[in-house]
């Protein structure tokens, strides 16, 4: 048999000699219990599509590394330019 049946075993014994008042704070204490591990379930949050319709979709991602590598931006400013704008 394994512990957690032992354990089940040796909790139905002493729920046996509780009256009936006791049994529903327990019944109350295990819902309880049970509600908390509910809550501690991972839950899967879909991050799919979050950006779309955002201008991303038309960006090449090797091309802006490499502009940003140079200092440069799609319009061929530098950071200097920008910073000078302001």
């Amino acid at each position: 048999m394994s512990t957690s049946a032992i354990k089940v075993v040796e909790i139905s014994k002493k729920l046996s000699a509780l009256s009936g008042h006791k049994l529903d704070e327990i019944k109350d204490f295990v819902d309880f219990i049970a509600s908390k591990e509910k809550m501690r379930e991972k839950k899967v949050a879909r991050m799919e599509g979050i950006w779309a319709g955002k201008g991303f979709e038309n960006m090449n991602p090797e091309k802006e590394l490499r502009l940003a590598r140079k200092g440069e931006t799609r319009n061929g400013e530098t950071g200097s330019d920008l910073i000078l704008a302001y």
